[in-house]
């Protein structure tokens, strides 16, 4: 129970930050619902904690203070880049342009679009899985072909920050920095 005391007011009562009077009221009675104060004592002192603390104006602000914020930010896709192709011909043709650009200077000049946006398809079906860490290398690889490719800029940026934002709320400090 000691890494519950250590979370703050918010992640007690399953809210966000910015929730109003009502949410905070309304979190609190469901929670003192589910865990009956004679039953669960322990918890029921953390939950009211995180309660008075949101309930107290100034106690309220030094809680905002120390809460991370998700920064705003939303990934950019084309309506293009947003296709419904299956997994594995988005890979096979990603190996095939990577293959030829490997082996011809030239190729790799002339492949360049084609593979750029074989990344990105790829990188949006990874969004939507949540597999944050393989869109980032996408990202990464267009960077590497076109460092001015805007989009990939902004979804890499994104990325990072929710990624991180995401550790920091797990007490993954270290990873989120690193980020």
């Amino acid at each position: 129970m000691a890494t519950t005391a250590k979370r703050n007011a918010y992640q007690v009562l399953g809210i966000h930050k910015g929730a109003n009077d009502d949410e905070i009221k309304h979190a609190y009675v469901q929670l003192v619902k589910k865990y009956d104060p004679e039953m669960h004592t322990e918890r029921f002192m953390v939950i009211q904690d995180a309660f008075d603390r949101l309930q107290d104006l100034e106690k309220r602000a030094s809680e905002d203070i120390r809460t991370f914020n998700l920064l705003g930010g939303n990934y950019s896709f084309s309506k293009e880049e947003r296709v419904d192709v299956p997994d594995a011909k988005v890979k096979q043709a990603i190996q095939a342009l990577e293959e030829q650009s490997s082996k011809d200077p030239e190729a790799a000049k002339k492949n360049a679009r084609k593979l750029i946006h074989a990344y990105v398809v790829r990188s949006w079906k990874y969004v939507q899985k949540k597999l944050l860490k393989e869109a980032i290398e996408d990202w990464k690889r267009v960077i590497a072909i076109d460092p001015t490719h805007h989009r990939a800029k902004n979804n890499l940026l994104c990325a990072y920050i929710r990624l991180g934002y995401a550790y920091a709320n797990h007490t993954l400090y270290e990873e989120a920095i690193e980020l």
